[in-house]
């Protein structure tokens, strides 16, 4: 009997009708005496034993390796040749290999041959499909970082008519704000209410890709100094389902009826676009002289909503004044918000949330309540968004639009809902 080997190659030619017929035959798995062994996984391999004692091997490298060609091997001869599969052009190219059955000792040329063709073509088959393998994981995060939500709070420093009419400032504001879908302005001062109602009309300007509404709250304040909380949010993914000014209360054991300075506003979202279809919201903006006081006090802010609106999956963000001389290492203990691990902290404390060189302290949180929402998170995403070095500003240049970088967090799209709007 001839052997298997590689010089025994012949050049191209053209298969017979019967060659042909098998060949279509061993494709379709029609062939009457063949038994196919299919893994229960996907390989690229499918072996066939006929009854004659003949072992067929089909690697399915298809158009990876000689596009529109196909190679076959007649049992017990050493004939290894190549033919275009012109009979049944709708097929793709794949290798074929018979050796007899009996053929399995390491030591057959037969053999050698098609473990050698095999490993080969496992080789390939496994650098492609890690390959494709990391462009998928590649392209997953690249689709989540475009459809991903994102979130953020922003302390705009005494933001009034002043800063709504100096163009320079409104244009960086506009760049800011139109990167997030939704956005907690805080230290909005204006009585008169029209700096916020410029700066939605530049926005919708500057971003004709979305359409931009917000919901405010009171003017908050003690004596004559107020603030609003001003919520900015695209109504094209998001829609307010309903909201709730946080009256002012007496603390616990105490007759101070001023526990916080600037009582928490609270929206509650609706977001098709997202895993958590459910987006609550509790802005906060701290005294600085009370910050700890009042960073405990939002544990009952918390447990309020949630009896309120039957919902664990809460978010608290904003100016809380969290860092540097306003917290102690013994007074974080009794902040009930820090001490409860069910509350998850994403702007950490090393990190800054200051414009000046001097600072370097991370005032400004966001803080997650529930398992639903802190699985949404797109991990990393919560970040301080540091403009004066995106946009190439000088320290005078970002301290005129605020002392403060805004924080931000990425929530995870909803594929399928993107993909049936997409259809």
């Amino acid at each position: 009997m001839d052997q298997f080997t590689t010089d025994s190659i012949r050049p191209a030619r053209k298969f017979s009708r019967s060659e042909m017929h098998e060949i279509a035959l061993v494709k379709r798995g029609q062939q009457q005496n063949l038994f196919a062994l299919k893994p229960a996984f996907f390989f690229p391999f499918f072996f066939f034993f006929e009854r004659d004692n003949t072992l067929k091997g089909e690697l399915c490298l298809w158009s990876l390796l000689i596009p529109r060609r196909a190679f076959f091997a007649v049992p017990d001869k050493a004939l290894l040749s190549s033919g275009t599969d012109t009979a049944h052009p709708a097929h793709k190219p794949a290798v074929y290999l018979r050796v007899p059955c009996h053929a399995t000792h390491g030591s057959h040329p037969g053999w050698r041959l098609l473990m050698r063709v095999l490993k080969s073509g496992a080789e390939i088959i496994v650098h492609v499909m890690k390959t494709v393998g990391l462009l998928c994981v590649v392209g997953l995060c690249a689709l989540n970082a475009a459809f991903s939500m994102k979130i953020c709070a922003f302390n705009v420093q005494s933001f009034g008519e002043s800063k709504a009419n100096n163009k320079k400032v409104m244009g960086i504001l506009l760049k800011i704000i139109s990167r997030c879908d939704l956005c907690l302005i805080q230290e909005v001062r204006d009585s008169k209410g029209r700096a916020i109602q410029t700066l939605l009309k530049d926005l919708n300007r500057f971003d004709k890709s979305n359409s931009y509404s917000y919901v405010e709250s009171e003017r908050l304040g003690r004596k004559r100094y107020k603030e609003q909380y001003v919520y900015i949010y695209r109504n094209n993914v998001l829609k307010v389902k309903e909201q709730y000014q946080y009256p002012k209360l007496e603390a616990q054991g105490t007759n101070d009826t001023d526990v916080f300075s600037r009582e928490p506003f609270i929206v509650r979202f609706h977001s098709p676009t997202t895993l958590t279809k459910d987006l609550v919201l509790i802005g906060q903006h701290t005294s600085p002289k009370r910050a700890m006081k009042e960073m405990d006090e939002l544990y009952i802010v918390f447990t309020e909503i949630n009896r309120k609106w039957r919902t664990e999956n809460v978010m608290i963000l904003g100016d809380l004044n969290a860092a540097c001389g306003y917290v102690t290492i013994k007074g974080w203990r009794a902040v009930r918000l820090r001490s409860d691990p069910k509350f998850r902290w994403l702007i950490r404390d090393e990190q800054d949330t200051t414009v000046r060189e001097k600072t370097h302290c991370a005032y400004d949180r966001i803080i997650v309540h529930g398992r639903e929402i802190f699985s949404t998170i797109v991990p990393g995403s919560a970040q301080p968004f540091n403009f004066k070095e995106i946009f190439h500003l000088t320290e005078e240049e970002a301290l005129a639009v605020s002392d403060h970088f805004p924080v931000e967090v990425d929530l995870k799209p909803n594929h399928h809902y993107l993909l049936r709007s997409e259809l």
